[in-house]
């Protein structure tokens, strides 16, 4: 559990990092959300453990898609760029 959690941290950086140079685009996070699903799976009638993994994917998909410019200056505040 905590693996997936360290990926998804991760991920928002790199994300933020990508946004910074390139900008937010329509599908922002999403090749990266595709590749966490195949690399932990992404079963919500599995386990408790494969439920708990994909409720974090959900979770890092709802804040791309809500990632905004306030947000993005938020987030280099908090990394510090």
């Amino acid at each position: 559990m905590l693996n997936i959690i360290l990926a998804v941290k991760r991920i928002k950086e790199k994300l933020v990092l990508k946004a910074t140079k390139k900008g937010i685009w329509e599908d922002f996070g999403q090749t990266e959300i595709g590749k966490l699903k195949d690399k932990y799976g992404y079963e919500w009638y599995g386990t408790e453990k494969e439920k708990k993994m994909a409720e974090e994917i959900d979770l890092l998909e709802n804040w791309c898609m809500s990632f905004d410019d306030r947000m993005l200056e938020e987030w280099k505040v908090i990394m510090g760029i």
